[in-house]
C-alpha cells in the first residue's frame, strides 16, 4: 500500500537545498514508494510547527506526517512540545525502540533524544531528530517496517482505517462541581472529563491538575505543565459549565 507522506524539517538554519537530514528522507519515502505529498522547512518556532501541522491533519490525502529536528534538549528545541498540543493519543514505544536503535550507532548520546510519534485525527505523525544519521535510524529501524502492510505480526497500516471510529459510548463532557466543604477530606472544587482528560480545580489555590486517564487511570501524574493548551481549553469549559447551570459560588474558608 501506498502511503502519503508530508515531510517538515524544523531549522533555524537550513534551507531546501542544503537540508541533508529531510533529503535522505525523500529519497526513503520514494524508494519505499510511497507518496511525498508536501514538503516543508520551518523555523524552530512552536505556533510555527503547529500552523503547519494542523494544515496537513486537515488534508484527507496526508496519512503520515514525518518532522525531523528540534528534539534536542536546547532552549530552541521544542518540535515535541508543538507535537503535544495537537496529540489525540501518544505512541510511546516509538521513542523507546528509536532511542534503543540509536544506542547502537551514537551509544549513551541517544539519551539527548526526545523523538516522539503520536496520532492526531487519525493521521501519525513521527518527530525525528535534525541528525541524517537520527533520520536512518528511524526510517530504517522503526518507520519504513511500521508502513509496510507486509510487516508481521502487525503494523500501523491496518490500523489507520480504524483510526477515526469511536467508542459503542460516546460521552459528552462529564462535570463534577463541589462549591463547599464537607465530612471528608474533599475541599472544594470542580473536575471535568472529556475525552481521556481530566482536569481537577482546586479553588483553595487556584491551581488545575490536569491527568490522561488512559495512560494515568489512578490520576498520579499531573502533566498540566506539558498540555497547558488542553489545561486551559478545560477550564474555559468548566467555567462555561458553571454559568450555564447557575452553579453554587464556592465559599473558601480563610
Amino acid at each position: 500500500m501506498r502511503v502519503n507522506i508530508a515531510l517538515l524539517t524544523v531549522t533555524d538554519t537550513r534551507t531546501l537545498k542544503n537540508d541533508k537530514s529531510g533529503g535522505i528522507l525523500v529519497k526513503k519515502i520514494k524508494k519505499a514508494k510511497h507518496n511525498l505529498v508536501d514538503r516543508k522547512i520551518c523555523k524552530d518556532s512552536k505556533a510555527a510547527i503547529k500552523k503547519i501541522l494542523k494544515q496537513w491533519i486537515k488534508k484527507k490525502n496526508i496519512d503520515v506526517i514525518i518532522t525531523t529536528g528540534g528534539t534536542g534538549l536546547t532552549g530552541r528545541d521544542i518540535t515535541p512540545e508543538a507535537i503535544n498540543d495537537i496529540a489525540d493519543k501518544h505512541i510511546p514505544g516509538f521513542g523507546e525502540i528509536f532511542r534503543y536503535v540509536s544506542l547502537k550507532t551514537v551509544g549513551t548520546s541517544s539519551i539527548q533524544s526526545r523523538a516522539i510519534a503520536c496520532v492526531s485525527k487519525g493521521t501519525f505523525i513521527f518527530s525525528l531528530p535534525g541528525s541524517p544519521g537520527a533520520c536512518k535510524d528511524a526510517w530504517e529501524g522503526i518507520i519504513k517496517k511500521q508502513l509496510d502492510s507486509r510487516n508481521k505480526p502487525c503494523n500501523l497500516i491496518e490500523l489507520m482505517p480504524r483510526l477515526l471510529e469511536k467508542s459503542k459510548i460516546d460521552r459528552e463532557n462529564i462535570y463534577w462541581h463541589f462549591p463547599h466543604y464537607h465530612g471528608s477530606l474533599w475541599k472544594p472544587g470542580s473536575a471535568i472529563r472529556s475525552g481521556n482528560w481530566k482536569l481537577i480545580f482546586d479553588y483553595e489555590s487556584s491551581e488545575a491538575k490536569l491527568f490522561d486517564l488512559k495512560e494515568d487511570p489512578s490520576e498520579l501524574n499531573d502533566i498540566s505543565n506539558l498540555f497547558n493548551d488542553e489545561k486551559e481549553r478545560l477550564i474555559i469549559e468548566l467555567e462555561k459549565m458553571k454559568k450555564e447551570t447557575n452553579a453554587n459560588s464556592v465559599s473558601i474558608n480563610n
